[in-house]
């Protein structure tokens, strides 16, 4: 699969990391899958779609979509400093395609199941629009391994079940 335009500078990055791994130093990268948690404005953004009745993902139904919470983000951080040279997907444990996401949220809110928008929407947009809509599923036995990190949230759904419990609270508070 040819590089989106969007992740040239990414990869550059890399490059970067490996040649000060060249020069006898450590260089690690960590991809990091899209975040995901309490407050956050892209998982508001899905939710909202949902309860209009359009799942908030472009691309593919059946497609991988792959995330992590910003809690387990940090704390793969943090394991990270003490890994060799490498570069490490960042991600849960449990891939999700968009279609079974979206029909959790869509349980998780008590909501019909949503209506997706053709795949082929996506391709004449931008380079980012293009990355975001592949299919990506992703592992990340390697950085289990070399960093003893697990994430606390196995997937998606379990994540977003959560940001539902809490958007849930923070109503009946006000």
């Amino acid at each position: 699969m040819r590089t989106a335009r969007y992740n040239r500078s990414t990869l550059n990055a890399e490059d970067a990391a490996l040649g000060v791994a060249a020069q006898g130093r450590t260089g690690v990268v960590l991809r990091f899958a899209g975040f995901h948690g309490p407050g956050d404005v892209v998982a508001a953004m899905a939710i909202g779609a949902v309860r209009r009745g359009w799942s908030p993902f472009l691309g593919d139904r059946r497609g991988y979509l792959p995330l992590v919470t910003h809690d387990d983000a940090a704390s793969v951080a943090v394991a990270a400093l003490h890994v060799p040279t490498g570069i490490y997907n960042v991600v849960d444990d449990e891939p999700m395609t968009r279609e079974a996401l979206t029909l959790c949220i869509a349980r998780l809110l008590g909501a019909r199941p949503p209506r997706f928008l053709p795949a082929w929407i996506a391709h004449p947009g931008s380079s980012l629009i293009e990355t975001q809509a592949r299919s990506q599923r992703l592992s990340n036995a390697k950085c289990r391994l070399a960093s003893g990190w697990q994430p606390a949230t196995p997937n998606a759904c379990v994540g977003f079940r959560r940001i539902v419990q809490e958007e849930d609270a923070r109503r009946q508070e006000s």
